[in-house]
């Protein structure tokens, strides 16, 4: 898997960091968080490959929805960062 998880990304025009937070899993029993107040994605970095991937793409579904007032379902935002998670697997592995 050649899925990088980035320092930053720009949503609607707005910079959010990513930061790798050791122990997150531990210390919240998540694998990732989203503050919508401070920009902030937190995700554990001790994740295997595939959870880390989706742990950052559940977080940034969250921030979208946040965003664009989508009011998604913790369900809904979980099925939508599986689905592009295996989309961007499928394209690593093609190309």
């Amino acid at each position: 898997m050649n899925f990088k998880i980035p320092s930053k990304i720009r949503l609607a025009g707005v910079e959010h960091e990513v930061r790798l937070h050791p122990h997150l899993g531990a210390d919240t029993n998540a694998r990732g968080t989203a503050s919508y107040f401070s920009r902030t994605i937190d995700i554990d970095p001790a994740l295997p490959p595939v959870e880390l991937q989706h742990g950052f793409l559940h977080e940034v579904m969250h921030m979208i929805d946040h965003i664009f007032a989508t009011e998604l379902t913790e369900s809904q935002i979980g099925r939508l960062a599986y689905g592009v998670s295996e989309l961007i697997q499928q394209l690593e592995n093609d190309g």
